[in-house]
């Protein structure tokens, strides 16, 4: 499966032609990418689904924080400040490969984007607004399933440990 695949999916949804690839030029490529991104990252930031988590430990700033902690740490778009000596963060990983996504995850995404496209292509707000209502109940559904499994474990001969899958 690949993003124009997943493209593919919502403009079926709403009754579109497919496109060719995501990187095509034409209307509506363009007009299809320019939707999957921004919604891909905001719908993977909605919640910590299990196949996006990941840990990362974070760096240790060279200059102690002036704000009264002892530690800085750098993180993407600023500082954390602690006492602690080390800090490993839970993150949300931009799974940008949808091979990687959970198949619950990739039905919901695509009813989002089939809404999405039912406005930007036919200017069908009504069916957008039912696309938009399906989506919602896929999300409840996948949001319960993502719960209900918690991280994925695997055993390995020496320990049990948690699967983090980065594309």
């Amino acid at each position: 499966m690949t993003p124009t695949d997943v493209i593919n999916l919502g403009l079926d949804m709403a009754g579109k032609d497919s496109i060719t690839n995501i990187d095509d030029t034409d209307t509506t490529a363009n007009r299809a990418r320019r939707s999957y991104h921004p919604l891909r990252d905001a719908v993977l930031r909605d919640h910590f689904w299990n196949f996006a988590i990941t840990r990362k430990v974070l760096e240790q700033n060279a200059v102690a924080p002036v704000s009264g902690f002892v530690y800085g740490y750098k993180r993407e778009a600023d500082d954390l400040v602690t006492d602690e000596t080390a800090v490993t963060a839970k993150c949300i990983y931009r799974i940008t490969n949808p091979d990687l996504w959970d198949p619950l995850f990739l039905s919901m995404f695509s009813t989002l984007l089939a809404s999405r496209y039912a406005l930007i292509f036919s200017h069908d707000a009504k069916f957008s607004m039912a696309l938009l209502e399906q989506y919602l109940l896929l999300k409840n559904d996948a949001q319960a399933v993502d719960g209900q499994e918690g991280s994925i474990l695997t055993y390995s001969s020496t320990a049990l440990t948690t699967d983090v899958r980065n594309d």
